[in-house]
């Protein structure tokens, strides 16, 4: 096995750095939350960080309205890279400015009428010491999208690129300093205010890495004036694989929102007692994801260049590593789960039904297992049949959530996964995969 991991890092050094700088992100992620956490709530005090929670929800989850964009982009960006079409490369990057960005100044509308609701509806409401560092920390959130969603443009044409690697960089370096700058500020009583300004600045400082980088490999990218060639990428991506994109994308989403669903059917401290059993599990799903998802570059100048031979010669060994890793982990999970956890936040908190951690340990199996055709399929193109899987599972897990929870409560979710995999879903999915590259 040594050899053969030897063997395939010298044969693919790109995939690898894309997959350990991946893996570095997430690392990274994990960390800083682990230690900014406490000390927002130490220093913050309840009312800014939940404004913080409120803010950073809204940054997240709007990224579904671009969905569309973000997959489509990456797609023709990608095929232009492939066949070394640089000037409609340029020209898609330039159309993906204005979209990316025109999107954001929709969100900073958006956070505008949430600061005047906090600052009219509510006021009064807002604690004194408070008002100002809320509504400052609108104001830099604002200031925020606009310079987020403008890197992101970069991340995804060197996502297209197959230079994955640089992208996970970018986002390194915006997390890495932000915690640099925030740390400091908050053990000497920093606000809202400043919190959101060091996002700001972490996320300016990282468009400079990647303006330096772009230098670099002298591809000239920009503002440019719309011309007939951005028109036609455009067409194409409202048409009907933007749709796809973006629906996919949607279900995608709304299949992770189960702590928000437990936490509506059975209250807060429900919600809580899931987040305890599942959070773990649900980083070893992420990491074990990461393995297919590193590859989505390839995979698109693969299916331009029609390379279907290689395709299917990737697909089968992704498909092993991602089956092997998701089954170790599971069994590993469902063994050990409780004591993991109980070290993570003590015996006292965590969840003592034992059954629950073999739960996990076969959701962990299932979501990791079946990620690799779900990517292979997204991209390639494949995203009618992905939709039609996907929304099934997305349909009976839902149903059978809200049937199953009141005799099962938080352990709904999970008890569904499985119950909806074994129904056929995790036979979709295979012979998604299997039928068109094994």
């Amino acid at each position: 096995m040594l050899s053969t991991i030897i063997i395939k890092l010298r044969q693919y050094p790109d995939y690898f750095k894309s997959l350990a700088s991946g893996y570095g992100l997430m690392v990274a992620n994990i960390v800083i939350q682990v230690v900014l956490v406490p000390l927002y709530v130490k220093v913050l005090g309840k009312y800014q960080f939940g404004v913080l929670m409120l803010l950073l929800a809204f940054v997240n989850y709007a990224a579904v309205g671009i969905n569309w964009m973000t997959g489509g982009v990456m797609r023709v960006m990608g095929e232009f890279a492939a066949n070394k079409n640089f000037p409609a490369f340029e020209s898609a990057y330039s159309l993906s400015k204005y979209v990316y960005v025109g999107y954001a100044l929709l969100l900073v509308a958006a956070v505008s009428v949430f600061g005047s609701f906090l600052g009219g509806l509510w006021e009064g409401r807002i604690p004194l010491n408070a008002e100002h560092a809320v509504l400052g920390g609108i104001f830099f959130t604002a200031l925020y999208l606009v310079a987020f969603y403008d890197l992101s443009v970069d991340r995804v044409a060197l996502t297209a690129m197959g230079r994955q690697y640089a992208a996970n960089l970018l986002q390194v370096t915006a997390v890495v300093s932000f915690a640099g700058a925030v740390v400091p500020l908050l053990l000497s009583g920093a606000n809202l205010v400043h919190v959101m300004a060091c996002m700001l600045g972490g996320v300016l400082l990282a468009r400079v890495v990647s303006l330096m980088y772009w230098k670099r490999v002298h591809v000239r990218v920009g503002w440019r004036l719309l011309d007939k060639r951005q028109k036609d990428v455009f067409r194409r991506l409202r048409g009907k694989t933007g749709v796809a994109f973006f629906v996919y994308g949607a279900i995608l989403l709304t299949m992770q929102a189960d702590t928000m669903l437990v936490g509506y059917l059975g209250g807060v401290s429900m919600a809580a007692e899931y987040v305890l059993l599942w959070k773990v599990a649900e980083v070893a799903v992420f990491l074990i994801w990461r393995i297919p998802e590193t590859l989505l570059p390839d995979l698109i100048h693969m299916d331009a260049r029609n390379e279907q031979a290689r395709l299917g010669r990737t697909y089968r060994s992704v498909w092993r590593w991602t089956f092997g890793a998701a089954l170790l982990a599971g069994i590993g999970y469902a063994i050990f789960g409780h004591e993991i956890v109980s070290l993570w936040v003590g015996a006292d908190h965590a969840p003592h039904r034992r059954w629950g951690y073999v739960l996990a340990g076969a959701g962990i199996f299932l979501l990791g297992s079946c990620r690799t055709p779900a990517v292979f399929a997204y991209g390639t193109l494949r995203l009618r049949q992905l939709i039609k899987v996907s929304s099934l599972e997305l349909l009976l897990k839902l149903g059978l959530t809200v049937l199953l929870f009141p005799y099962l409560g938080y352990l709904s979710p999970l008890a569904a996964l499985v119950a909806t995999h074994a129904s056929g879903v995790y036979y979709l999915y295979w012979k998604l995969g299997s039928r068109s590259y094994a």
